[in-house]
């Protein structure tokens, strides 16, 4: 950690020597020679902390001198941060003052502020010196030459290639575990039942858990996985969550919740996962909207508590899961060692050691999958593995505890800081995998590599991570990309422990808080103003980051909703004044109508996230942040942002959503702006536009987007799509586009999305198209690496399969609502060569879908839902011998003729799974 605070420091550094070195006033005070040599020091600092890093566990001498480095650092960076602000404020104001003795006031105070700091740097200098010498002592060494610099380049490179090639190898062990409760949850006899899994933690509970509710979740009407936690949570925001995730409508969970989901359960078959409860009490509250109509619905508890799980079963054996047996357990510990192998072949003269380094995981299959991890990326010789189980033969609190300790250590020193990183972020978070990047790239963690852009690295770092076991994918891009991720209560916990230890971060829960005064990051997971109004300490903070759900955090006040606004706006307006040093502020859940003025005082802000905060408009001051890099705001409601966003150069990521409205503000009076586009860009390192009106963007201003990778555009888009449509691609490295037209009334008939050319966007991997299409692209008019492809209401007319089939790269295909208005879909012999995933949806007037043989080669799933006029499936799946999911959705009639022993079951009986809905019910055949 202390080797990212001294890049920062001496970005800092390099940035104000670029930035007041040509000032009469700094060279008056040859200040510059003085920043310089402080920025050479800490340079020469870091390449020691390398060393330093793997020293410092067993010398508590070297611990300490780290521990100085990082301090060193954090408060050279918080000088250099105030000066800033100092000196851009009086700038500011010596803008409106006229007159010899306002400007005469300015350059007093400025020199005043300049004398300061130089004595503060020369304080700085004789800590330098003190570091310097102390690290002499202590034997520290430079790890890092200009030639290693370079072959870390190269190692990195490799490694991510490595990483990123990685799946996760199956489940081991549960197998009888997995029958029982599959039987359980499927028994038709039983019409309701409740099933705690109950464990010490590490035991395998949550993925148990997650692999028999994703194989049985097709068969209910509705389905929900919530996270629990022994942490305080309100009852109502877990009901809020199950809520959304079952299907209720934005305005039923947000008025009457209890009343609504009840409601709604009544009328369906559910399956509830509740993950991690711990008390009994949080059971009998949510228990009330489960109800029991006998329609065969299920709840599935897991839990470490065997009192919980004894008065969640009503009477019933909760399904208590042990530890693996000793086969299983050698079995996933050599998959972990050797994941390449396939099926961990271990070397016999390994062997030995790898059985008593197993011995020491006690059969916990959490233990046992992080030990391999690290053993994985270890040099496969007897020496090195020795010294791992000399390891822990050490003091130890236990044998998962002494595992994760081991593995923390094993890090590399630039992943320490990502995995501790996880421990800031609740623990139920399915956490996006693109936000984490941002957030790591703002606070510093990332490295350049070679040509390596910051993303690509920091998708190397997190590869890497869940290649180790520390970090668990959640979910995947049908190409394999990990989409989402999350980490084990265990680590989570562990996280939060050895940030505390090394003041890495803080965590406020109510009135429970471990933030100090040396914290530069803090998580407040209740009430924004409660936190503020007890602790002013705080004040340098780099990160905050809010996790307030709702209103009822503050219910205990009893004060109406308007006071409770005015209460969190009065208290946002302190953070932007009392914590002026952040460069990571995500306010997601605090609800507050606009932001102040005084929000653009946050200059090193780089990530600002608004996430469910219902405001209704950005101040025009956000110009200010000229570092700001990610910007985040998927809200609820409708709300409006400056345009001067398009001005912002260092902008990397704009995530807005459906109800965002750029306003021009070169244009007096908001009315007149409202639909008024912007005719100038100046956004050079944008890599991600989305969710952005068509008219509040002038097409031609897509063309200054060089860097782009994912666009998604809404509303009227005809030109942006001409404009895509040209010679010159817009951004070579376009992965992912997204055009969603919007039809003019009174002109229905009127195509939305123009014929577009799209065969020079080489990188192009996902392409949705939604609204009336004027023509479909020839198949060399789509881009030629092309994996995914949705269209929605184009309106096709004439049969699509002719030109797709030829899509040679094609895996996902959708022809969704709408999408084809023919009767009749052709897929001839050897079309869609590579394709693995189609679904036909809505297609109302389809009466006739023929498949010739050596079609489909690769299809392994076949989605038909709602295509009301198809009364039979093609003759040609019999020959598609690599299909293995059929899901249909359709009416009575369809089903008749491939029920078993009917006249065209032959054509699907090869298919391991079929699920037929009828009346909102699954049933598999």
């Amino acid at each position: 950690m202390a080797d990212i605070a001294v890049r920062e420091a001496i970005r800092k550094f390099t940035n104000i020597l670029g930035d007041l070195s040509l000032e009469e006033g700094i060279r008056f005070y040859r200040l510059d020679e003085q920043i310089e040599w402080i920025r050479k020091e800490l340079d020469e600092t870091k390449s020691f902390l390398i060393d330093a890093d793997a020293k410092q566990e067993g010398d508590e001498r070297v611990k300490n001198w780290v521990r100085d480095v990082r301090d060193f650092a954090y408060d050279t960076e918080d000088i250099i941060g105030t000066y800033f602000l100092k000196r851009i404020s009086w700038w500011r104001r010596k803008k409106r003052l006229f007159g010899f003795l306002g400007r005469f006031a300015c350059i007093c105070c400025d020199s005043a502020a300049t004398h300061e700091f130089v004595m503060q740097i020369e304080g700085l200098k004789r800590r330098s010196e003190d570091i310097k010498r102390s690290r002499d002592t202590y034997g520290i060494e430079c790890n890092v030459t200009e030639a290693a610099a370079g072959e870390v380049a190269v190692s990195f490179q490799q490694r991510r290639e490595y990483f990123s090639k990685y799946i996760e190898p199956d489940i081991v062990g549960f197998v009888e575990d997995i029958k029982v409760l599959k039987e359980r949850l499927l028994d038709e006899r039983i019409k309701y039942c409740v099933i705690p899994i109950v464990g010490m933690g590490g035991l395998g509970k949550t993925t148990l858990a997650k692999k028999v509710y994703n194989d049985v979740k097709p068969y209910f009407h509705c389905h929900a996985w919530v996270y629990i936690s022994g942490k305080p949570r309100l009852p109502s925001y877990i009901l809020e969550e199950i809520a959304k995730k079952i299907g209720l409508k934005k305005e039923e969970w947000e008025e009457n919740v209890e009343k609504n989901l009840l409601s709604f359960l009544k009328e369906r078959s559910y399956i509830i996962v509740l993950d991690d409860l711990w008390a009994i009490e949080v059971w009998e509250f949510l228990k009330e909207f489960f109800p029991d109509t006998m329609n065969g619905s299920r709840i599935i508890v897991t839990t470490r508590n065997h009192d919980v799980a004894k008065h969640v079963a009503q009477g019933s054996s909760p399904h208590e899961l042990g530890f693996l047996s000793y086969n299983e357990s050698w079995q996933l510990f050599s998959k972990k060692v050797f994941p390449d192998d396939g099926i961990g072949r271990f070397p016999p003269e390994l062997e030995p050691l790898g059985r008593q380094i197993l011995k020491r995981c006690g059969q916990l299959p959490l233990a046992i999958v992080v030990m391999g991890g690290l053993l994985s990326l270890k040099d496969k010789a007897e020496h090195v593995w020795l010294r791992v189980l000399q390891c822990m033969e050490g003091e130890a609190n236990g044998e998962c505890q002494m595992t994760l300790y081991l593995s923390y250590i094993d890090l590399p020193y630039y992943l320490k800081p990502c995995f501790l990183y996880f421990g800031l972020l609740p623990e139920d978070l399915e956490i996006p995998v693109s936000r984490l990047i941002n957030l790591w790239m703002a606070e510093g963690f990332i490295q350049y590599q070679g040509q390596l852009r910051l993303e690509d690295v920091a998708r190397g770092y997190l590869d890497e991570l869940i290649y180790r076991n520390l970090i668990q994918v959640a979910k995947r891009s049908f190409g394999g990309r990990v989409k989402a991720c999350t980490i084990h209560d265990v680590l989570h916990e562990f996280c939060i422990s050895k940030a505390k230890e090394d003041d890495f971060f803080g965590i406020y829960r109510n009135l429970d808080s471990d933030a100090n005064a040396k914290m530069r990051r803090l998580a407040i997971y209740c009430s924004v103003c409660s936190y503020i109004s007890l602790n002013h300490y705080t004040s340098k903070l780099r990160a905050l980051l809010c996790f307030q759900k709702d209103w009822e955090s503050l219910e205990k006040d009893q004060r109406s909703k308007k006071e409770l606004e005015k209460l969190e706006i009065e208290h946002l307006r302190f953070i932007y004044t009392g914590f002026t040093l952040l460069r990571v502020l995500n306010l997601e859940g605090v609800q507050f109508e606009d932001l102040p003025d005084e929000f653009g005082i946050l200059i090193h802000l780089k990530y600002l996230g608004l996430r469910d905060t219902k405001f209704k408009s950005l101040p025009s001051t956000i110009s200010n942040l000229k570092n700001l890099e990610t910007l985040d705001i998927q809200s609820t409601n409708y709300y409006s942002v400056p345009s001067v966003i398009w001005l912002m150069t260092q902008l990397r990521h704009i995530i807005l959503d459906f109800y965002a409205e750029l306003r021009n503000p070169f244009i007096f009076g908001y009315r007149m702006d409202r639909h008024r586009a912007v005719d100038k860009v100046s956004l050079p390192n944008l890599q991600t536009l989305w969710m952005i009106q068509g008219s509040s963007l002038e097409p031609s201003c897509l063309c200054e987007m060089t860097s782009l990778r994912e666009l998604k555009i809404h509303g009227q888009i005809m030109l942006h799509s001409k404009v895509l449509s040209t010679p010159k691609a817009i951004s070579d490295q376009l992965e992912n586009l997204q055009l969603e037209g919007r039809t003019q009334f009174p002109f229905p008939d009127v195509p939305v999305i123009p014929a577009l050319m799209l065969s020079h966007y080489g990188n192009l991997r996902q392409l949705v198209l939604q609204g009336k299409l004027e023509k479909l692209p020839n198949h060399d008019e789509f881009p030629p690496n092309l994996t995914k492809l949705s269209l929605q209401s184009t309106n096709l007319l004439e049969d699509p399969m002719a030109t797709l089939s030829r899509l040679l790269n094609l895996r996902n295909l959708v022809l969704g609502y709408w999408s084809y208005l023919g009767n009749k879909l052709v897929c001839s012999e050897g079309g869609f060569p590579k394709l693995e995933v189609f679904k036909l949806i809505y297609l109302d007037q389809l009466k006739e879908w023929r498949v010739d043989g050596g079609a489909f080669p690769q299809l392994r799933a076949l989605k038909i839902k709602n295509c009301e006029q198809l009364d039979m499936l093609p003759d040609g799946l019999r020959s598609i011998t690599t299909l293995t999911q059929l899901e249909l959705n359709m009416p009575e009639r369809f089903y008749s003729r491939f029920q078993r022993n009917g006249e065209d079951w032959d054509k699907i009986q090869h298919v391991h799974s079929i699920i037929t809905w009828q009346y909102g019910k699954a049933k598999q055949i």
